[in-house]
């Protein structure tokens, strides 16, 4: 039955996507118009801007440098400690956006993501710039320690798995596997 089922999704599949050549199922992708909500071009646009705001977040830069810029704090004896506390404040927060998807929604998870994350970098960034980068103020490091932990979760638990949830669900099955 399982295999009867999977056969028939697949015909079925083949129907509604689009034949023809490699650059035509792409083309597809891009038809209809940007004032459509339901057009092709549209949800096409959004999924790319997705997945560019998402690696626009910074968040890269902790992973990728972090234990480099807590180096440069000079205050801290075991940069990379901190580097794994802000890895495991990751993985810690991350299961958490699976309830919460579901429960608030994608759209407001995204904006409150986007303006807890905000917040934190810019107190991050105050603080760096009116203590010299806590230059010589171990309190000053550890609060721009501790907002880098709070941006980690709120990206941990909206845009790093909700800008994947919605990538998944915008497409509708003829682009999907292009999308």
């Amino acid at each position: 039955q399982e295999v009867a089922e999977i056969v028939a999704n697949h015909e079925y599949e083949l129907q509604v996507t689009p034949q023809g050549s490699y650059f035509n199922s792409w083309i597809v992708c891009f038809k209809g118009s940007l004032r459509d909500p339901g057009s092709n071009l549209r949800r096409t646009i959004l999924g790319t801007s997705l997945q560019m705001m998402q690696q626009w977040t910074g968040v890269n830069f902790i992973f990728y440098f972090g234990t480099t810029f807590f180096q440069a704090l000079n205050t801290i004896s075991n940069p990379f400690l901190i580097g794994l506390i802000t890895t495991l404040v990751n993985v810690c927060s991350t299961p958490i956006s699976f309830w919460t998807v579901e429960k608030f929604g994608r759209r407001p998870l995204l904006i409150w993501g986007a303006l807890g994350m905000v917040v934190c970098q810019f107190i991050v960034a105050i603080i760096g710039t009116a203590t010299n980068n806590g230059t010589g103020n171990p309190n000053a490091v550890s609060a721009m320690i501790a907002f880098i932990c709070i941006y980690i979760f709120f990206f941990a638990s909206t845009w790093g798995p909700g800008a994947w949830v919605l990538i998944g669900e915008i497409f509708p099955l003829p682009i999907r596997s292009r999308g």
